[in-house]
Parts: C-alpha cells; structure tokens; sequence
C-alpha cells in the first residue's frame, strides 16, 4: 500500500499541471466602430462547447478560431462593441476572472457618429409603403458601404436611392450619409425592422457601427380589399404622345406610376384591363422599378394601331384604398387621340410635295432669270458702247446691240431700229440713229463724244417688249 501510494505522487509529480485558464483583451480602451481582440486561453476541451450568447449581449463576434496542441487550447475572438461606456466581459463559464474594457463615443482615429433611424410614416397599413431611412453623419473621413438588409417574415424591403449632404448635428457641423429603402408590410403588427452592423473604413482600417433600434406598425386591411389596390393614392403621370403615327408601328406609351403596387401586382392589373384590345395584344406591359427615395415604377405599354384614321387609347384606371375613409377610390389616366396614318401615303404625298416644290423652283428661277438676263447683256451692250474710238466703232456696236441672247448684228443702222422698234420699248431711237448717219457721212470726228454719250443715255433706259423677249 506504502508502495502504491509513493508510485502515485511520483506520477503525479511528472506530469505538468493544466494552465489555468485566461482573459486577454487588447486593447483596453477603445471607440465605439474599433475591433477588440480577444484571446482565451484553457485546458483542452474546455473551449470546444463554450457558449458565448453572454459576450453577445454586449459585442458583435466577427471572427472566431481556435488552436491547441492537446493539452491547451486557445480561442481568438474579433469583438465590435454595441454601447460605449465600461463593459465587464463575462468569464463564460470558466474559472477565470474576467477583464473589462471602455468604450468611448470617438478617439483620435475615430470621430464622433450621430446615427437616426426614421420610417415614414411610422403607423401604416399593411400593404402600404413606408420609406425606411438610416443617417449616419460624421467628420467626412469615413467611408460607408451601403447596408444589406435581410429579408423578414412579414415584411417587404427593397432598396431606394442613397445620398450624401453636409448637415448639422446637435449643434455641430457633419457630414450625413443616407440610405433609403421601400418597407412593405404584408402582416399586421409591430415589425421589428432588420438593421445589421453599419460599415465603413478609415485609411484601411475596418470600423462596424450598431444602428438604433426601428420598428414599424401594420395595421390590418378590410378582407374585401382586392390583392391589386395599392394601399394610399398613387401619383400617375404619362409622357407626351405624338399626334399622328404610322400604322403597324409599334407605340410605346409610357407612364410613371408612384404608389403602394408591387410590380407584379401593377403587370396583373394593365394586362387585365388591355386584355380585350387588339391593339395591346402583341406585347406585354413592362414594369420595371426606379430608383428613388419613394416607390415609383416605370410602365411602358406598346400598341400596334393598325386602322387607319382617328383612334383612342383607352383609358386605364388605377384602384387604391384610402385609409382615412376606409374605402376603395381609383386614379384614371385617360388615353390620348391619334390620328393613324399610312406610312406608304405619306411617302407618295411627301414625293409629290417634294416635286411641287422642285417644279416651283425651277419656274421661278426660269423666270428670274429671264428678267435678269437681258439686263446682263444690256449693262455689256453698253460697255462696249463706251470703248467706241471713232465713228465706225460706235456704229458697229449699234448695229450689234441687242438684248436678244445670240442675236447677230444687223447690217445698217436702218435695219438695227427697225429690229429695235420689235424688241425695245425706248425713246429717241430714230433721232439717235439719224444724228449719227448724218455724223458718219458728214463731219464724224467732232461730234464722237457727244453722239456715244447720246446713244449711252438712250440705251441705258431701253426696257424689252414681252411678246419680243427671247431668253
């Protein structure tokens, strides 16, 4: 027995004693979005079913894993903090005195962020469409990611638009990111909205921000209410059409419609009311979702008008519930006239317009320039006639002015006015012609400046008779 018991402490005595279990925490003090690294470190087994539900109530756990070489294990965490002040971490179970660390609202990394959470409105009724907003507004040098909500039972979410402004904050001056969603609730009660951990990054480092609480209120809606209603009175709005259109062409006519329809539910609803018309038989409507800090679709509906003549687009009629009067009203958008027309006829008619207009042209140019043709020739008659050096000169350019185009020169000067009384509507021709023959036999010599400057005078004013006018 002496023996055994000395055989067991010197065993006993071989074998390393377990490592107590440990607490690290680095650092000790840190800002609310700056991770925490926390290490335990305890004898094998003891952190394989460790339950950290307590650590959190207090921490977001971002990263886990663990080690060991068999005997001892170690836990690293990755802790985002949800509160600021002083924060006792739980010992987990284990037999370990647990640390604690301070949480501050900002540090000379870090800046100060004011978050709001606001659901417009706040009391709405299922089926009616609330805007969700999240606001994060700090110093500028943070860089945000855009939040990823989950989906939730009860309840529809798609994201709208985001912005970013600069504002002012309890007094100070930040600078405010925004992000926008559609809520939809499909059940009546309070629905607890799914915010998750806000993001954002600072020269490389990653900061994760808790945003406050939201919530929202559905009320229940009367069971005679169709699925198709949007609960809340839509805005519609259509897009110019033009007057007149070619037949068998496709139209496209486009409406923009804000309020509380679901896009299928907005499709079910124009392919019944267009399902009667032949006109809207050879396409489908398009729906399709814009962006925007309200819900607002853009519908496109395409008819193919295929008689021609004068025809309507029908009217289409957008039912909604009105919460305040507990009863169903609908919004109509009445269709416009157009006047359908025939693409091959309009060809003919504009060819034809085109030919009027070509052949208006060319008669009025024809006409142009037959009266400014034989005014061309007139002012080159009488230039030659100024370059007349003797008698026989002016003579011969008499004999040879015609506003006549090709005309050859007439022989004499009596066979020239007699040609000239048929073309010209002049005065003094005859006087002009006889001063210059009894100059041409007589003494020519003296009288040449006077005679060139009469025939200049008397020319300059001759006019073509019409009926003589030849271009």
């Amino acid at each position: 027995m002496v023996r055994a018991l000395a055989a067991f402490l010197l065993f006993a005595a071989a074998v390393p004693a377990a490592a107590a279990p440990a607490y690290r925490v680095v650092p000790a003090s840190v800002a609310l979005g700056e991770a925490l690294s926390v290490s335990i470190t305890a004898r094998a087994g003891l952190l394989d079913k460790l339950d950290l539900a307590p650590l959190m109530r207090d921490f977001e756990v971002r990263d886990r894993s663990q080690g060991g070489d068999g005997r001892e294990a170690s836990l690293s965490l990755t802790l985002y903090p949800l509160r600021t002040g002083r924060i006792a971490l739980p010992n987990l179970g284990l037999p370990m005195r647990a640390p604690s660390v301070t949480v501050l609202e900002q540090s000379d990394t870090v800046p100060r962020v004011r978050f709001s959470v606001e659901t417009a409105p706040a009391r709405v009724h299922v089926r009616e469409p609330a805007r969700l907003t999240v606001e994060a507004c700090d110093d500028g040098s943070l860089m945000w990611q855009r939040p990823q909500l989950a989906t939730q039972a009860g309840l529809l979410l798609r994201p709208l638009n985001e912005e970013q402004f600069d504002a002012e904050r309890e007094g100070e001056r930040c600078t405010a990111h925004r992000w926008h969603w559609q809520a939809v609730p499909t059940a009546p009660g309070r629905i607890v909205l799914p915010l998750p951990m806000l993001q954002a990054s600072k020269f490389g480092a990653q900061l994760r921000f808790p945003p406050p609480a939201a919530a929202l209120d559905a009320l229940p809606l009367p069971n005679w209410l169709p699925a198709d209603a949007a609960v809340g009175q839509p805005e519609i709005a259509a897009a110019p059409l033009p007057h007149a259109w070619p037949r068998e062409r496709p139209l496209a006519w486009r409406i923009e419609v804000a309020g509380g329809y679901s896009a299928e539910a907005l499709r079910n609803l124009l392919q019944l009311q267009l399902a009667g018309l032949p006109a809207f038989a050879d396409y489908a409507p398009l729906v399709t979702p814009l962006d925007g800090a309200a819900p607002r679709f853009a519908v496109t509906l395409y008819a193919v008008l295929r008689a021609r003549g004068d025809a309507q687009l029908p009217e289409l009629v957008f039912p909604w519930y009105d919460p305040a009067g507990a009863q169903l009203r609908q919004a109509t958008l009445k269709g416009a006239a157009i006047t359908v027309v025939d693409p091959a006829r309009q060809r003919i008619f504009a060819w034809l317009q085109g030919l009027s207009a070509a052949l208006a042209a060319f008669v009025l140019g024809y006409f142009l320039w037959r009266s400014l043709a034989w005014r061309v020739r007139r002012r080159r008659a009488l230039a030659e006639l100024k370059r007349a050096a003797d008698l026989a000169g002016l003579v011969r350019r008499l004999c040879a002015f015609s506003l006549q185009s090709k005309a050859s020169p007439a022989a004499t000067l009596g066979e020239w006015l007699q040609r000239m009384r048929r073309e010209l509507r002049s005065e003094g021709l005859a006087e002009l012609v006889a001063a210059v023959e009894a100059a041409h036999y007589g003494r020519a010599e003296t009288q040449l400046p006077v005679l060139r400057e009469r025939a200049l005078a008397c020319l300059a004013a001759a006019q073509p008779r019409r009926s003589g006018l030849r271009p």
